[in-house]
C-alpha cells in the first residue's frame, strides 16, 4: 500500500513497462536479514539500448526464487533509462521503508525525551 502510494507520487506509475531477463542469481545468508538473493538482470529500453540492474531481495520476494534466463516486469523511466522499478521487488523495499519509519519514530521520541529533559533540567536553575 504504501509502496503503491509512493509509486504514484514519484510517477513510476506512468513509466514504460519492459521484460527483464535475469543474468544470474547468487543466494547467500545474510545474518540477521535472513536468506538473501543478489539477482542481477538486463532489460531494453525505448531506445534499443540496454540498461542492467540488480536487486538484493530476501525470500519472501517472487524474486527470490527466480533462475537465470527467467524474466520479470519493471518499468524504468524513459528521462534515465537505468532508473527502474519491479513491484516484484516490493516486499524488500516496503521492509526497508518500514525499518526506516521504525528507526526515525524512535529517533524523534529519543530526541523529544532529551530535548524534555533539557527543560526540566534547565527550570530547576
Amino acid at each position: 500500500m504504501l509502496i503503491e502510494l509512493l509509486e504514484r507520487w514519484r510517477g513510476v506509475d506512468r513509466w514504460p513497462e519492459t521484460t527483464a531477463t535475469v543474468y544470474s542469481v547468487n543466494r547467500y545468508n545474510g545474518g540477521d536479514a535472513g536468506d538473501l538473493a543478489d539477482v542481477t538482470f538486463r532489460y531494453q529500453d525505448g531506445q534499443g539500448g540496454y540498461q542492467a540492474g540488480c536487486y538484493t531481495v530476501n525470500s519472501y520476494t517472487s524474486l527470490y526464487n527466480i533462475e537465470k534466463d527467467d524474466t520479470f516486469s519493471l518499468r524504468y523511466n524513459p528521462a534515465k533509462p537505468k532508473q527502474y522499478f519491479s513491484g516484484e521487488y516490493e516486499t524488500t523495499a516496503n521492509d526497508r521503508l518500514r525499518s526506516g519509519l521504525i528507526s526515525s519514530a524512535v529517533l524523534l521520541f529519543f530526541l523529544v525525551y532529551l530535548i524534555l529533559l533539557a527543560i526540566k533540567w534547565l527550570s530547576q536553575r
